[in-house]
């Protein structure tokens, strides 16, 4: 990152540093957010303002890049202006067709008697944000009960939605499955989930109080069900923390979002998080959102995850998730203690170790023995560490 100086680079300065100013452009309208002028004070050249666009696009952070021009806090041409507006009304007409999509997914399994919650996307914007548009997503994604998501995946398998992989066992995905991710015919994705997450951490989320944790939002007319702020925090905390090593800057403004808002009771986010045994994510999410996107977090969050020392079990359940060397093996062996009991976890192991031969051909692998030569390969190398 280029040092502070104090003084904005102009647009043709070769030293301007684009990924610095995407992240200013990432945090563009939060409360105290710093000043895109401190880093750029004259438009960019084509060339460069041209990546500017495409990193915000892969960051999804291009609605608040259209925010930042129109109200002069970055500097553009006309004709950057006319791109970006370009660029941010084609991915709102891909959401208002995600949107129509979701609702006819909600009348098909609550038709079914199935119970939906909505997730991230299009519930993050409507509730998380003061103008929808400003938050993009690329795909839907629902939350249903666990004991509801083979029938779950059945309606929707019969609406035309197909899988591209198969569970290891037939109980997989209502034991210890995160969910499944489907397909339309028009190639759009839908994530079903029956957790926040999948291994060490989604296996002590509380569903029973997570389904307890919602709140509803209105689209077209509609009234939907999504998880309430400190719910919906907590997740936000998950994807950032959990999701990549280095996260995408759109999630972390969701995180950002929702941290800096008056919407979420802190003490309870942090109460629902010890209950969850997430506090070494919660920890983690704090810390991305400071190094990355130079957002401070304050009062009771700040100060337990400040506080928070992580045992090897908890740390070795992160690395599961986020380490450079992650594998399969790894995540399955860090979620052991995380199971409530020693039959869970023995199914889980059984499932993991003898999936179906379905499972196994996903995976490109050619029978049983191989799969489990694969395993002890990774698990020895993870023994060398």
């Amino acid at each position: 990152m280029m040092p502070d100086t104090g003084v904005p680079a102009s647009g043709d300065d070769v030293t301007v540093d684009v990924d610095r100013l995407v992240r200013r452009v990432a945090v563009h309208g939060l409360p105290a957010a710093p000043p895109i002028r401190d880093v750029l004070d004259a438009p960019l050249d084509d060339d460069r303002f041209g990546e500017l666009l495409r990193r915000t696009e892969r960051h999804r952070v291009t609605g608040h890049l259209m925010d930042a021009v129109e109200s002069g806090a970055l500097p553009a041409t006309a004709s950057q202006a006319e791109q970006v507006a370009a660029r941010h009304e084609a991915w709102c007409a891909s959401m208002l067709l995600l949107e129509r999509e979701l609702l006819q997914v909600i009348d098909r399994l609550e038709a079914n008697s199935i119970e939906v919650v909505v997730l991230k996307g299009s519930a993050a914007a409507h509730l998380g944000y003061p103008d929808p548009a400003l938050r993009l997503f690329g795909d839907n994604d629902i939350l249903v009960r666990s004991h509801q998501i083979d029938r779950a995946l059945h309606v929707l398998a019969a609406a035309g939605y197909a899988r591209r992989s198969v569970p290891a066992r037939p109980d997989f995905d209502r034991r210890f499955g995160k969910g499944a991710t489907l397909y339309s015919a028009a190639s759009t994705e839908l994530d079903v989930h029956r957790s926040l997450v999948f291994g060490s951490f989604g296996f002590a989320v509380d569903l029973d109080e997570l389904w307890d944790a919602t709140t509803t939002f209105r689209l077209a007319g509609r009234e939907l069900t999504a998880l309430d702020s400190d719910a919906a925090l907590l997740h936000a905390m998950f994807h950032a923390a959990l999701g990549d090593a280095q996260p995408q800057l759109g999630v972390l403004r969701d995180l950002a979002q929702r941290t800096t808002s008056p919407a979420h009771d802190p003490e309870r986010v942090v109460a629902l998080a010890r209950r969850w045994r997430a506090m070494p994510v919660v920890k983690r999410a704090v810390s991305l959102l400071e190094a990355h996107l130079e957002v401070r977090v304050d009062g009771p969050i700040a100060v337990a995850a400040a506080a928070y020392r992580p045992t090897s079990t908890e740390s070795r359940a992160v690395a599961s998730y986020v380490a450079a060397d992650r594998s399969f093996t790894a995540m399955v062996l860090a979620s052991l203690p995380y199971l409530p009991s020693m039959r869970e976890r023995v199914a889980f192991l059984r499932a993991v170790a003898m999936p179906s031969t379905d499972f196994i051909a996903t995976r490109g692998i050619v029978g049983g023995l191989a799969w489990w030569r694969q395993g002890l390969r990774r698990l020895a190398r993870g023994g060398r560490r």
